[in-house]
């Protein structure tokens, strides 16, 4: 058990490096990753959290205030601005967190039938963050249901929607990694095609085949 925790979370950190690094390629502002202008977020949320850390409250509690803790923030409001895809994705002009995860190949791996594995953990993962917060605003006096500061707080990212990147058990990736590699593929290629005459399209396809 420890074995596949320390492996995943070795997988998890070379992910956030790659990603940072491709992120700086294409000159889009983040944080997160030896690239990123700061590689921790423990502060993000503390505000709101860390008065709780001195009461007594159960072990479910104490996770739910580490478990909010996000991996990247990225500055999407320069990125891909010239592209209608950027519109399709809900992204553009947003400044959505991000979170790493992996998905071990468990028991219940293929039981998820309306959804492959990794996007299922994916949902899972974005819907947490929401569940968090909620329960975080309880936590501090806010009645059930409220839209209570930490759930404010949340939203004010790409509307409390994070960027889940999820790595499976059989090198599958979900669709979150789909849309940050288009969003970096983009950005590659439109300055390439500011100093050469080359397609855009195809320009795109060629860095999007190499951020995979």
């Amino acid at each position: 058990m420890w074995g596949r925790r320390v492996e995943a979370r070795r997988q998890t950190k070379s992910f956030m490096n790659v990603t940072s690094a491709w992120c700086r390629r294409a000159q889009i502002p983040h944080r997160g990753g030896t690239s990123g202008t700061a590689r921790i977020f423990k502060g993000m949320f503390s505000a709101y959290t860390q008065a709780l850390r001195d009461r007594y409250l159960p072990e479910e509690d104490i996770r739910v205030l580490n478990k909010i803790i996000p991996d990247f923030l990225f500055d999407l409001q320069g990125a891909g601005e010239a592209f209608e895809d950027m519109k399709q994705m809900g992204l553009s002009g947003e400044t959505p967190l991000g979170e790493a995860k992996t998905k071990a190949p468990n028991s219940d791996y293929h039981n998820h039938r309306d959804a492959p594995p990794v996007a299922a953990r994916q949902a899972e993962v974005a819907r947490d963050y929401l569940k968090r917060a909620a329960r975080i605003n309880e936590l501090n006096g806010h009645p059930p249901g409220s839209d209570g500061q930490v759930v404010a707080a949340l939203t004010r990212y790409n509307g409390g929607r994070v960027l889940v990147f999820v790595m499976g058990a059989f090198a599958e990736m979900s669709g979150d990694v789909s849309r940050i590699c288009d969003i970096i593929a983009q950005d590659l290629a439109r300055t390439h095609v500011s100093y050469y005459n080359d397609d855009i399209k195809r320009t795109m396809g060629i860095y999007r085949q190499r951020t995979q």
